[in-house]
Protein backbone atom coordinates (compact mmCIF):
# COMPACT_ATOMS: atom_id res chain seq x y z
CA UNK A 1 0.00 0.00 0.00
CA UNK A 2 1.17 3.56 -0.49
CA UNK A 3 3.20 4.64 2.31
CA UNK A 4 1.60 8.28 1.91
CA UNK A 5 -2.05 6.72 2.92
CA UNK A 6 -2.05 7.36 6.76
CA UNK A 7 -4.62 5.75 9.20
CA UNK A 8 -7.85 7.64 9.87
CA UNK A 9 -9.90 5.56 12.26
CA UNK A 10 -10.20 6.49 16.31
CA UNK A 11 -8.26 9.96 16.30
CA UNK A 12 -9.54 12.61 18.19
CA UNK A 13 -10.20 14.80 16.70
CA UNK A 14 -11.59 12.80 13.86
CA UNK A 15 -10.07 12.37 10.49
CA UNK A 16 -11.65 15.67 8.54
CA UNK A 17 -13.00 15.83 4.65
CA UNK A 18 -9.61 16.90 3.09
CA UNK A 19 -7.47 13.94 4.78
CA UNK A 20 -10.01 11.46 3.72
CA UNK A 21 -10.14 13.03 0.21
CA UNK A 22 -6.09 12.63 0.41
CA UNK A 23 -5.68 9.37 0.91
CA UNK A 24 -8.05 7.78 -1.26
CA UNK A 25 -6.07 10.26 -4.13
CA UNK A 26 -3.18 8.66 -3.08
CA UNK A 27 -5.56 5.28 -3.39
CA UNK A 28 -6.26 6.38 -6.45
CA UNK A 29 -2.75 6.86 -7.74
CA UNK A 30 -1.53 3.47 -6.60
CA UNK A 31 -3.75 1.56 -8.46
CA UNK A 32 -3.69 3.16 -11.36
CA UNK A 33 0.03 4.12 -11.70
CA UNK A 34 -0.69 7.88 -12.63
CA UNK A 35 0.25 10.27 -10.94
CA UNK A 36 -2.10 12.87 -12.43
CA UNK A 37 -4.28 11.26 -15.53
CA UNK A 38 -4.48 12.12 -19.17
CA UNK A 39 -7.34 13.98 -20.69
CA UNK A 40 -8.51 10.43 -21.93
CA UNK A 41 -8.11 9.20 -18.29
CA UNK A 42 -9.20 12.21 -16.03
CA UNK A 43 -13.08 11.60 -15.75
CA UNK A 44 -12.53 7.56 -15.00
CA UNK A 45 -9.91 8.57 -12.35
CA UNK A 46 -11.43 11.42 -10.75
CA UNK A 47 -15.14 9.42 -10.75
CA UNK A 48 -12.56 6.31 -9.19
CA UNK A 49 -11.42 9.09 -6.26
CA UNK A 50 -15.12 10.48 -5.24
CA UNK A 51 -15.99 6.66 -5.14
CA UNK A 52 -13.48 5.93 -2.51
CA UNK A 53 -14.08 9.06 -0.75
CA UNK A 54 -17.65 8.25 -0.20
CA UNK A 55 -16.31 4.66 0.62
CA UNK A 56 -14.09 5.85 2.99
CA UNK A 57 -16.39 8.10 4.94
CA UNK A 58 -19.06 5.46 4.98
CA UNK A 59 -15.94 2.64 6.49
CA UNK A 60 -14.93 5.29 9.07
CA UNK A 61 -18.59 6.16 9.77
CA UNK A 62 -19.39 1.87 10.15
CA UNK A 63 -16.15 1.01 12.50
CA UNK A 64 -16.52 0.46 16.17
CA UNK A 65 -13.43 0.03 18.56
CA UNK A 66 -13.24 -0.35 22.52
CA UNK A 67 -9.82 1.53 22.12
CA UNK A 68 -9.77 5.09 23.31
CA UNK A 69 -9.60 7.62 20.82
CA UNK A 70 -5.91 8.15 19.12
CA UNK A 71 -4.09 11.49 20.35
CA UNK A 72 -3.38 13.66 16.83
CA UNK A 73 -0.50 15.00 18.38
CA UNK A 74 1.53 11.51 19.12
CA UNK A 75 0.55 10.35 15.90
CA UNK A 76 2.08 14.09 14.15
CA UNK A 77 5.35 12.96 16.29
CA UNK A 78 5.35 9.42 14.86
CA UNK A 79 4.84 10.48 11.16
CA UNK A 80 7.95 12.46 11.69
CA UNK A 81 9.83 9.08 11.76
CA UNK A 82 8.13 7.39 9.34
CA UNK A 83 10.14 7.53 6.11
CA UNK A 84 12.37 4.75 4.55
CA UNK A 85 8.94 2.29 5.84
CA UNK A 86 9.90 -1.05 4.30
CA UNK A 87 7.44 -2.44 1.57
CA UNK A 88 8.02 -6.65 2.54
CA UNK A 89 9.56 -8.44 5.08
CA UNK A 90 13.11 -6.42 6.40
CA UNK A 91 15.83 -8.71 6.40
CA UNK A 92 17.27 -7.72 9.53
CA UNK A 93 16.29 -6.23 12.98
CA UNK A 94 14.80 -9.55 14.47
CA UNK A 95 15.15 -9.16 18.06
CA UNK A 96 11.65 -10.56 18.92
CA UNK A 97 10.85 -13.99 16.83
CA UNK A 98 7.71 -12.94 14.57
CA UNK A 99 5.74 -15.24 12.18
CA UNK A 100 6.87 -13.24 9.11
CA UNK A 101 10.99 -13.43 10.27
CA UNK A 102 13.43 -15.98 9.85
CA UNK A 103 13.37 -19.00 11.51
CA UNK A 104 16.77 -19.10 13.00
CA UNK A 105 17.64 -15.24 13.14
CA UNK A 106 16.10 -13.77 16.83
CA UNK A 107 17.40 -13.17 19.96
CA UNK A 108 14.10 -13.68 22.13
CA UNK A 109 11.35 -16.00 21.21
CA UNK A 110 8.41 -15.38 23.07
CA UNK A 111 5.49 -16.70 20.93
CA UNK A 112 3.09 -18.13 23.34
CA UNK A 113 4.40 -16.88 26.65
CA UNK A 114 4.02 -13.26 26.12
CA UNK A 115 1.02 -13.20 28.53
CA UNK A 116 3.23 -15.04 31.70
CA UNK A 117 5.96 -12.10 30.39
CA UNK A 118 4.06 -9.44 30.76
CA UNK A 119 2.69 -10.49 34.41
CA UNK A 120 -0.99 -11.61 33.23
CA UNK A 121 -2.41 -8.01 32.94
CA UNK A 122 -5.24 -7.70 31.66
CA UNK A 123 -5.06 -5.53 28.39
CA UNK A 124 -8.56 -5.16 26.80
CA UNK A 125 -9.53 -1.33 26.42
CA UNK A 126 -6.02 -0.47 28.33
CA UNK A 127 -4.04 2.29 26.74
CA UNK A 128 -0.02 1.17 26.79
CA UNK A 129 3.30 2.92 26.83
CA UNK A 130 5.69 0.44 25.80
CA UNK A 131 9.66 1.39 26.12
CA UNK A 132 11.60 -0.25 24.01
CA UNK A 133 9.76 -2.37 22.30
CA UNK A 134 12.62 -3.37 19.75
CA UNK A 135 10.87 -4.97 16.22
CA UNK A 136 7.33 -5.08 18.41
CA UNK A 137 7.20 -8.86 19.28
CA UNK A 138 5.36 -7.23 22.53
CA UNK A 139 3.72 -4.66 20.42
CA UNK A 140 1.50 -6.18 17.90
CA UNK A 141 0.77 -9.42 21.03
CA UNK A 142 -0.55 -6.21 23.50
CA UNK A 143 -2.74 -4.42 20.15
CA UNK A 144 -4.17 -7.88 19.16
CA UNK A 145 -5.48 -8.56 22.79
CA UNK A 146 -7.42 -5.08 22.81
CA UNK A 147 -4.55 -2.75 23.80
CA UNK A 148 -4.05 1.04 22.36
CA UNK A 149 -0.46 0.85 22.70
CA UNK A 150 2.41 3.84 21.71
CA UNK A 151 5.79 2.70 21.86
CA UNK A 152 8.57 4.83 21.87
CA UNK A 153 12.40 3.79 21.28
CA UNK A 154 15.42 5.33 19.65
CA UNK A 155 15.95 6.12 16.70
CA UNK A 156 19.12 5.99 14.29
CA UNK A 157 19.92 9.40 14.79
CA UNK A 158 21.80 9.58 18.02
CA UNK A 159 22.06 13.27 18.18
CA UNK A 160 18.35 13.17 18.29
CA UNK A 161 17.57 10.18 20.29
CA UNK A 162 21.21 10.36 22.26
CA UNK A 163 22.15 6.37 23.26
CA UNK A 164 23.58 5.47 26.26
CA UNK A 165 26.94 4.31 24.44
CA UNK A 166 29.90 3.13 26.83
CA UNK A 167 33.08 4.51 24.80
CA UNK A 168 36.28 3.34 26.47
CA UNK A 169 39.71 3.89 25.78
CA UNK A 170 40.93 2.09 22.37
CA UNK A 171 37.45 2.14 21.20
CA UNK A 172 36.48 3.27 17.51
CA UNK A 173 33.36 5.72 18.38
CA UNK A 174 32.83 6.52 15.11
CA UNK A 175 32.22 2.66 13.92
CA UNK A 176 30.53 2.03 17.13
CA UNK A 177 27.88 4.90 16.46
CA UNK A 178 27.60 3.52 12.54
CA UNK A 179 26.88 -0.14 14.28
CA UNK A 180 24.44 1.25 16.22
CA UNK A 181 22.56 3.54 14.02
CA UNK A 182 22.13 0.54 11.36
CA UNK A 183 21.07 -1.42 14.43
CA UNK A 184 18.54 1.10 15.44
CA UNK A 185 17.15 1.32 11.88
CA UNK A 186 16.94 -2.10 11.26
CA UNK A 187 14.32 -2.17 14.17
CA UNK A 188 12.45 0.22 13.87
CA UNK A 189 11.89 -0.37 10.07
CA UNK A 190 11.18 -4.10 11.46
CA UNK A 191 8.46 -2.57 14.40
CA UNK A 192 6.87 -0.56 11.04
CA UNK A 193 6.69 -3.75 8.60
CA UNK A 194 4.92 -5.44 11.77
CA UNK A 195 2.27 -2.91 12.04
CA UNK A 196 1.58 -3.58 8.64
CA UNK A 197 1.88 -7.22 8.68
CA UNK A 198 -0.84 -6.96 11.65
CA UNK A 199 -3.07 -4.18 10.00
CA UNK A 200 -2.31 -2.50 13.89
CA UNK A 201 -2.83 1.11 14.87
CA UNK A 202 0.15 0.61 17.37
CA UNK A 203 2.29 3.91 17.32
CA UNK A 204 6.11 4.45 17.40
CA UNK A 205 7.37 7.35 19.09
CA UNK A 206 11.14 8.14 18.32
CA UNK A 207 12.44 9.37 21.94
CA UNK A 208 14.91 8.31 24.69
CA UNK A 209 13.20 6.59 27.67
CA UNK A 210 14.77 10.20 29.74
CA UNK A 211 12.69 12.62 27.74
CA UNK A 212 9.37 10.85 26.45
CA UNK A 213 7.26 13.93 24.71
CA UNK A 214 4.39 15.04 26.79
CA UNK A 215 2.05 14.99 23.53
CA UNK A 216 1.34 11.13 24.44
CA UNK A 217 -0.71 11.85 27.01
CA UNK A 218 -1.51 9.61 29.90
CA UNK A 219 -1.59 6.25 29.91
CA UNK A 220 -3.57 2.97 31.60
CA UNK A 221 -0.22 0.59 31.38
CA UNK A 222 3.55 1.40 31.49
CA UNK A 223 5.78 -1.18 30.17
CA UNK A 224 9.51 -2.20 30.57
CA UNK A 225 10.50 -5.20 28.82
CA UNK A 226 13.70 -6.07 29.47
CA UNK A 227 14.94 -2.51 29.42
CA UNK A 228 16.66 -1.02 32.83
CA UNK A 229 19.18 -3.33 32.48
CA UNK A 230 20.29 -1.34 29.00
CA UNK A 231 20.22 2.08 30.58
CA UNK A 232 22.57 3.80 32.15
CA UNK A 233 20.41 6.13 34.88
CA UNK A 234 17.20 3.32 35.16
CA UNK A 235 15.92 4.70 37.92
CA UNK A 236 15.77 8.31 36.12
CA UNK A 237 14.15 6.44 33.23
CA UNK A 238 11.57 4.69 35.46
CA UNK A 239 10.83 8.04 37.57
CA UNK A 240 10.21 9.88 33.84
CA UNK A 241 7.91 6.93 32.23
CA UNK A 242 5.80 6.87 35.62
CA UNK A 243 4.57 10.40 35.57
CA UNK A 244 2.57 8.98 32.56
CA UNK A 245 1.24 5.77 33.97
CA UNK A 246 -2.06 6.30 35.94
CA UNK A 247 -2.54 2.76 37.23
CA UNK A 248 -0.46 0.08 36.35
CA UNK A 249 3.27 -0.36 36.07
CA UNK A 250 5.38 -3.69 34.55
CA UNK A 251 8.63 -4.58 34.83
CA UNK A 252 10.40 -7.57 33.41
CA UNK A 253 14.22 -7.71 33.70
CA UNK A 254 17.00 -10.28 33.81
CA UNK A 255 17.27 -12.15 36.72
CA UNK A 256 20.65 -10.60 38.46
CA UNK A 257 22.99 -13.47 38.02
CA UNK A 258 26.15 -11.82 38.68
CA UNK A 259 24.62 -11.00 42.09
CA UNK A 260 24.31 -13.73 45.52
CA UNK A 261 21.19 -14.94 45.11
CA UNK A 262 20.96 -13.60 49.06
CA UNK A 263 21.15 -9.68 47.51
CA UNK A 264 18.03 -10.08 45.39
CA UNK A 265 16.25 -9.55 48.39
CA UNK A 266 18.38 -6.12 48.98
CA UNK A 267 17.66 -3.22 46.81
CA UNK A 268 21.23 -3.13 45.69
CA UNK A 269 22.68 -3.85 41.49
CA UNK A 270 25.59 -4.61 39.90
CA UNK A 271 27.46 -2.62 37.58
CA UNK A 272 28.32 -5.30 34.97
CA UNK A 273 30.87 -3.75 32.27
CA UNK A 274 34.32 -4.06 33.02
CA UNK A 275 37.99 -3.31 31.01
CA UNK A 276 38.22 -7.03 30.08
CA UNK A 277 34.50 -7.56 29.69
CA UNK A 278 33.15 -6.54 26.00
CA UNK A 279 29.10 -6.44 25.14
CA UNK A 280 28.45 -7.31 21.49
CA UNK A 281 25.63 -5.79 21.96
CA UNK A 282 23.26 -3.21 20.17
CA UNK A 283 23.78 -0.59 22.98
CA UNK A 284 25.25 -2.34 26.27
CA UNK A 285 24.34 -3.89 29.46
CA UNK A 286 24.88 -1.59 32.37
CA UNK A 287 22.95 -3.11 35.03
CA UNK A 288 21.94 -6.72 37.03
CA UNK A 289 19.06 -5.52 39.09
CA UNK A 290 17.67 -6.34 42.06
CA UNK A 291 13.94 -7.50 42.47
CA UNK A 292 14.08 -5.78 45.64
CA UNK A 293 15.65 -2.49 44.14
CA UNK A 294 12.82 -2.18 41.44
CA UNK A 295 10.07 -2.90 44.21
CA UNK A 296 11.88 -0.49 46.56
CA UNK A 297 11.87 2.06 44.43
CA UNK A 298 8.03 1.56 43.12
CA UNK A 299 7.07 2.23 46.43
CA UNK A 300 8.89 5.12 46.99
CA UNK A 301 6.88 6.37 43.82
CA UNK A 302 3.71 5.44 45.56
CA UNK A 303 3.08 2.35 43.75
CA UNK A 304 1.96 -1.05 45.49
CA UNK A 305 3.53 -4.19 44.44
CA UNK A 306 1.07 -6.98 43.12
CA UNK A 307 3.19 -9.40 42.19
CA UNK A 308 6.74 -11.01 41.08
CA UNK A 309 7.27 -13.93 39.38
CA UNK A 310 10.45 -15.76 38.09
CA UNK A 311 10.71 -17.97 34.95
CA UNK A 312 12.47 -19.08 31.94
CA UNK A 313 11.90 -17.95 28.59
CA UNK A 314 13.64 -18.68 25.48
CA UNK A 315 16.84 -16.95 24.30
CA UNK A 316 18.73 -18.18 21.26
CA UNK A 317 21.14 -19.31 23.08
CA UNK A 318 19.56 -21.06 26.19
CA UNK A 319 16.77 -20.43 28.03
CA UNK A 320 16.72 -17.43 30.27
CA UNK A 321 15.89 -16.49 33.76
CA UNK A 322 13.57 -13.40 33.97
CA UNK A 323 11.69 -11.55 36.70
CA UNK A 324 8.52 -9.72 36.10
CA UNK A 325 7.20 -7.65 38.83
CA UNK A 326 3.75 -5.77 38.30
CA UNK A 327 2.30 -2.60 40.66
CA UNK A 328 -0.40 -0.14 40.50
CA UNK A 329 -0.70 3.41 41.70
CA UNK A 330 -1.93 3.34 45.31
Amino acid sequence: MCRAIKTLHNFSPPATADEIHASSLQFVRKLSGFTKPSKANEEAFNRAVDEVVHAAHHLLESLVTNAPPRNREVSDVEGESTIGRPSGPPTRGYYHRVPYGPPDRWSWDLQGDERRYLGGIPLVGKRVLEIGPANGGLTFWMTKEGASVVSVDLGPDPEATPWDLLVRPGDDERELMLGMSLGQRALNDNWRYGREYYAGDAQLVTATAYDIPREVGEFDVLVYASVLLHLRDPLRALEHGLSFVRDTVVITDVVPTLLPKEDWERPVAHLVPYPSVRTPHGGITWWHLSPKLVEHYLELRGFRIVRREIGEFRHFSRNVELFTIVATRT
